[in-house]
């Protein structure tokens, strides 16, 4: 009956083991898509700053160019450092999520 017990509850840790390595790679390959999906944002805007300041240029306003060019320069620092501070986050949670899933594979490999 022992042995009964101990079977189950190893089944039963095999099982949450293996639903928490499922939940824990949906987790990284969302933030990995994240991650994408946030440089593809940013290229669009930069590409989108890069129109705006060709048309101005083209128009030769170059006043108008010159306050531009410091926007854009202000926009790309601000949003550079969103980006910083944000693939800092996202690589601080991988990591806690690969520490976890390492943790999960090191008990499922002394079972």
């Amino acid at each position: 009956m022992e042995e009964q017990v101990k079977l189950l509850n190893s089944k039963m840790m095999d099982q949450q083991n293996m639903l928490l390595s499922e939940k824990l790679n949906t987790v990284l390959q969302q933030l990995l898509d994240k991650i994408k999906e946030n440089e593809e944002q940013s290229k669009a805007i930069l590409e989108k700053q890069l129109e705006q300041h060709s048309r101005e240029q083209a128009q030769g306003m170059e006043k108008q160019l010159k306050l531009n060019k410091s926007f854009i320069r202000e926009q790309i620092e601000e949003q550079s450092k969103k980006m910083a501070e944000h693939s800092e986050q996202l690589a601080v949670e991988v990591a806690a999520l690969r520490e976890a899933l390492e943790k999960v594979l090191v008990y499922k490999a002394k079972k």
